[in-house]
């Protein structure tokens, strides 16, 4: 599991934000819950077999996820699934980090 730092937390809260301005100004704000933790996604899925299933994976995997995070490679399907029942979760939970900036060489 990823430690967490307080700037890591704050653009966690920036990118849930920025979801709600959007879902706001599109008109859809109120319809789409964002889930927050990755038990709350494996729940709302139906649960541990229903979601390894989803996932291709077992069982005792999807346990892991709920302490380890999500696998990036669940992304995909992870989100059609919740956006099929108005739902949706930050990158976040899927251990998905922006790229870093390229510094240039001093020359």
């Amino acid at each position: 599991m990823l430690p967490k730092t307080g700037i890591d937390e704050h653009k966690e809260a920036d990118d849930i934000d920025k979801l709600q301005i959007f879902f706001r100004f599109s008109g859809i704000m109120g319809k789409i819950r964002i889930l927050s933790t990755v038990s709350e996604v494996i729940e709302v899925l139906g649960g541990t077999a229903a979601f390894a299933a989803l996932v291709k994976r077992k069982s005792q995997n999807v346990c892991n996820y709920r302490s380890d995070g999500l696998p990036s490679h669940t992304y995909l399907r992870v989100m059609a699934a919740l956006s099929e029942i108005n739902m949706t979760a930050p990158a976040s939970l899927f251990h998905m980090m922006p790229p870093k900036k390229k510094t240039r060489a001093a020359a």
